[in-house]
């Protein structure tokens, strides 16, 4: 959702909360009109993971109309909605843009409801209207001889329909769209060996962090060695120390191990720290040097993939062998990390089973194997270390 000050935030809800939404219709007539506390019509977003098999959004609405004598317009000048009802309607065959956009929020139209008008010194990207800069603006691109435009890093134009991403303007002749990055390819059929990844005896304990996603562990000394295996093949894995109060659940500032498939440089595994603000990995591709990991492995290969480490800290964060630990891990089967393009790894994806997509966070004692799981939470270990859109999971709320 995005809040008023235009900051754009993943919201956390339980499983029975119910959500009270303002429109833009509580803008146009009530907060101008009625003084006091103001109230923000956020726009928000919803999506499906991509790669959830089985996994559907159902939704129901009901739309209650004004009367039709009420006068429409912020001082109520405009006609009648009965009037605005039936331009529509009759509208409808002509496709008048006038019409269509009677009633609509914002000056929209009733079929274009995403579109804005952004201001001369602005650019429409990313859903938003971003502002020109000293280095990027008409005058400075136009010496250039090029444009302003919305684009990725990889080069290519953002339009609205290519919805979730990291896009900036730029200077630009560019004419590709936004294409897809290649997908991760996924076995098919029976995954032979997985069960007996799962119940791999040197390991203590054990929990489910999705429904094909596991954590293993167990403490050796004032180390903790984790073992995380999913079914099929992954772009990433990663894992770590939520940062208590910071954005996105505790993902920014995160400390965390990740292991990275990339098919031109290899499997390779190392902390990060996850940049407070931006949550793109460009913005924090570089590895911490410290060298608490050990021990590290992973695989990706036939039907499964696996990451497996030990240590007793992730970046400077030391892990609690008595206490209480908030932790997170997440996964991407969404397309392999490169470090071409100024360094990519793609957005967190959901997992089979319908798991929350993004950084999970989660709460436990590394003792103890039971974990009291919440959508949106993070994994806290006290004497086993572990986290769970990058998503990374929430269990307990610290």
């Amino acid at each position: 959702a995005r809040a008023a000050n235009g900051e754009e935030t993943e919201v956390e809800f339980s499983e029975d909360d119910l959500i009270i939404l303002a429109g833009d219709a509580w803008n146009q007539f009530i907060n101008d009109k009625h003084p006091g506390l103001r109230v923000h019509a956020p726009a928000h977003a919803f999506s499906v993971p991509a790669d959830a098999p089985g996994l559907h959004r159902v939704w129901y609405g009901m739309m209650q109309l004004p009367p039709a004598d009420a006068m429409s317009g912020k001082e109520g000048h405009g006609p009648t909605f009965a009037k605005l009802r039936q331009s529509i309607i009759e509208a409808t065959a002509q496709i008048a843009d006038s019409a269509l956009g009677l009633g609509c929020s914002g000056g929209l139209q009733a079929r274009e409801l995403m579109e804005m008008s952004c201001e001369a010194n602005q650019i429409h990207c990313w859903h938003s209207c971003m502002v020109f800069t000293d280095t990027v603006n008409t005058e400075v691109c136009k010496a250039k001889g090029m444009e302003v435009k919305c684009m990725s890093q990889f080069g290519q134009v953002y339009r609205d329909e290519d919805g979730h991403g990291d896009y900036w303007p730029e200077c630009s002749n560019a004419t590709e769209f936004i294409t897809p990055r290649p997908t991760v390819e996924q076995p098919t059929g029976a995954c032979d060996g997985f069960q007996a990844l799962i119940d791999d005896a040197s390991y203590s304990k054990r929990k489910q962090l999705a429904n094909d996603t596991y954590l293993l562990w167990k403490v050796v000394g004032d180390e903790v060695k984790c073992k995380m295996v999913t079914k099929g093949i992954v772009g990433w894995l990663g894992f770590g120390t939520a940062n208590i109060g910071g954005k996105n659940n505790g993902m920014n500032g995160a400390s965390v191990v990740m292991g990275l498939n990339d098919l031109k440089v290899g499997m390779t595994i190392n902390e990060y720290r996850i940049d407070d603000s931006k949550t793109a990995f460009r913005w924090w591709k570089t590895p911490l040097t410290s060298t608490n990991v050990k021990s590290k492995e992973m695989v990706a290969t036939g039907c499964f993939s696996t990451m497996t480490f030990q240590t007793k800290a992730i970046g400077e964060v030391a892990l609690n062998m008595t206490g209480t630990n908030y932790m997170l891990w997440a996964l991407s089967k969404q397309a392999n990390p490169t470090t071409d393009f100024g360094g990519y790894a793609p957005y967190h994806t959901g997992v089979s089973g319908g798991a929350p997509e993004g950084w999970s966070r989660w709460t436990s004692q590394l003792g103890r194997r039971s974990l009291r799981r919440r959508p949106w939470g993070l994994l806290t270990l006290a004497a086993k270390p572990c986290y769970g859109r990058p998503s990374w999971q929430l269990l307990r709320r610290p």
